[in-house]
């Protein structure tokens, strides 16, 4: 079922919203021409003014069956009595108690009560009347006692109908809205899976062919070779971002951010990268042991997009060489540490730039189970990244 259906657009919706009101408001109806029947036949007959009781208790009882349905009870359940005291005619007064206890439940009393109430009152004072309950002699009591707990079995399935579709609705619109915000978390889950990426590779791309040509500009008076070569490097560079911003689009286009996984570098591309960096121009002292398969493709892919923050951080916010470890132990887990000096003075090389690289770093670590924590010791700054082979989860923890 869809989330539109299971509601009633329009016109026949508000019915059906109203539906107990108006079969109760029916059935008074129906018991006020009953009552209005019955008192000008008293007054064509001239029964005694005894003899008014019994349907003026009827139509009080069901005037009050929506705001005091107790009071309006007791008041109804007394007019059989009246009318069997003034020996008139009563069939009008127990059919109208019939309606009664239609209405009553309609509107919420419980069926038990009403219907044991007024079908008890039938039968005593139609009883009464008739001088008998035996069906055999006169079934006029039993009719009347049955046909109010008939009505009033009828009211309470009407309203335990209505209150059960309210439910199915109910649940369908919860049910809608909760598939609507899943639809906006997974939306703002991709968002973020999207910057993270953005910032993490094509900023360290930036970051290098920054770093190209800052060195560009520093030869400008030298050799035109080494020129020619930074130059040649920036483009490379520049080139790698429109690489990483079209492979973004494609899984943005295809909605499967899974087709172009394998083509993520993954952690045996971390000497590539430290080869990069050197290239231009950081000073990176690495050690980097062999990583093997034993390691999932996704934390694979954590572990290199780590190592290239930490090295793009190391040059926004570092001075002087990098000193990177990679290395994979017994149980396949990699661990990675990276330590550079800060700025004296605080300052980014580029600023401007975001701080959300280490927040990025995290979630990409807690995603496959893994942690990143950092230190900030003095003049040194520390990161310690640990991606398990198993995929276990972890809680990274930030350390002043």
């Amino acid at each position: 079922m869809s989330g539109t259906e299971g509601r009633s657009p329009g016109v026949l919706g508000d019915l059906r919203a109203e539906l107990p009101g108006i079969l109760a408001v029916a059935a008074q109806v129906v018991i006020v021409l009953a009552v209005g029947v019955g008192v000008v036949d008293l007054a064509v007959t001239g029964a005694a003014a005894l003899g008014y009781l019994g349907p003026a208790c009827v139509l009080a009882g069901t005037l009050l069956t929506r705001h005091r349905p107790l009071l309006g009870l007791a008041l109804l359940a007394a007019g059989p009595m009246f009318a069997w005291l003034s020996a008139a005619t009563p069939v009008v007064t127990w059919s109208a108690v019939c309606f009664a206890a239609f209405a009553l439940t309609v509107r919420g009393m419980p069926g038990l009560l009403a219907g044991g109430v007024l079908g008890l009152s039938n039968l005593l004072f139609a009883g009464l009347t008739a001088g008998t309950i035996d069906v055999r002699v006169d079934s006029s009591a039993s009719i009347f006692a049955a046909a109010a707990a008939v009505g009033a079995a009828m009211g309470s399935a009407v309203r335990g109908t209505h209150l059960y579709r309210q439910e199915v609705e109910a649940r369908i619109r919860d049910a809608d809205r909760a598939r609507l915000l899943a639809v906006e978390h997974g939306v703002a889950t991709e968002r973020l899976r999207i910057a993270r990426d953005l910032h993490d590779s094509i900023g360290h791309q930036i970051a290098v062919v920054n770093m190209h040509l800052g060195a560009a500009e520093v030869h400008l008076s030298g050799d035109p070779m080494v020129v020619s070569e930074d130059l040649a490097a920036a483009r490379t560079g520049v080139q790698e971002v429109l690489r990483e911003t079209q492979q973004t689009l494609r899984v943005l286009r295809s909605g499967d951010r899974t087709e172009n996984a394998g083509s993520v570098p993954g952690a045996e591309r971390i000497a590539d990268l430290v080869a990069s960096a050197r290239d231009a121009g950081m000073e990176i002292d690495a050690s980097l042991g062999r990583i093997d398969d034993r390691l999932p493709l996704q934390a694979g892919i954590a572990a290199y997009r780590i190592a290239q923050e930490a090295l793009t951080n190391a040059h926004t916010h570092g001075a002087g060489p990098v000193r990177l470890v990679a290395v994979q132990d017994e149980e396949g887990n990699v661990t990675i540490d990276v330590t550079n000096r800060r700025r004296a003075d605080g300052t980014a090389a580029r600023p401007g730039r975001g701080g959300h690289g280490i927040i990025g770093m995290k979630e990409r670590a807690a995603l496959v189970g893994g942690a990143v924590e950092t230190m900030a010791d003095g003049e040194m700054f520390h990161l310690h990244s640990v991606l398990p082979a198993d995929e276990l989860p972890r809680t990274g923890r930030s350390r002043p």
